[in-house]
């Protein structure tokens, strides 16, 4: 049996679809199944994809050390950010029936600590460590993950699929399940509109806060995060 993986789950979930509508046992049908990745690929990003994270969560770490990194755009920290994790746990629906109406009691369990498992990055895996659960999700929500999916722009063939830093531990697909903002991925659209309306990658244009003006006087502003102001190559 081949090593579960973030591909191997999102193609078994596929397929589940596939089978109930077209009345197939994935498992008992003799069925062979293909997939479009390639194996140097796929295996160059997942070893791009775990080299980079782990360099990344080492920065944050070292940035962040002994303070909250969970701020709002103003820079102050979200109030209650851990407390409210907390309450999405299984532990605290079950302190909540155990210890009804008495608040006291459910913080000293939940800030109690005992020896728990975590995912260490250093050893790719787990290891033991005496925490409270505030402690393990302070811990887990300062850990960095990811998502990559490449894919053929001509024939839209997937090529490589990582879904997130280690299967084994964190099965949440970042590929398939995550939504995120289109971010740099809108850029090569519009650089590519430019061209064809007949700049260079060496025409220069001012890097500001833009304004347009549309129906009913509504007004559409744009404008990087950071407010960078200046003249840049439209190639940059």
């Amino acid at each position: 049996m081949l090593e579960d993986s973030y591909l191997r789950t999102a193609v078994a979930k596929w397929l589940e679809k596939w089978s109930e509508e077209n009345n197939y046992d994935i498992y008992t049908d003799g069925l062979k199944i293909y997939t479009t990745i390639n194996s140097k690929l796929q295996k160059h990003a997942e070893e791009a994809v775990a080299k980079q994270m782990a360099e990344l969560q080492q920065r944050l770490n070292n940035t962040w050390d002994g303070q909250e990194p969970w701020r709002d755009l103003s820079g102050k920290v979200i109030p209650n950010f851990l407390e409210n994790l907390a309450k999405k746990t299984p532990y605290y629906e079950f302190l909540s029936k155990k210890y009804a109406n008495t608040p006291d009691s459910i913080n000293f369990f939940l800030n109690k600590k005992k020896k728990m498992e975590v995912y260490n990055w250093k050893d790719k895996g787990k290891i033991e460590k005496e925490m409270s659960t505030m402690d393990s999700l302070k811990y887990y929500a300062m850990m960095l993950n990811a998502g990559m999916m490449s894919m053929d722009p001509y024939s839209g063939e997937i090529k490589a699929w990582v879904g997130g830093i280690d299967h084994q531990y964190f099965k949440y697909d970042h590929v398939m399940q995550a939504k995120r903002q289109a971010g740099s991925t809108f850029k090569p659209f519009v650089y590519l509109a430019a061209l064809e309306s007949g700049m260079s990658p060496c025409d220069k244009i001012t890097d500001k806060p833009v304004t347009i003006k549309i129906d009913k006087g509504i007004l559409l502003k744009y404008g990087n995060l950071k407010m960078r102001i200046g003249i840049f190559p439209i190639g940059r």
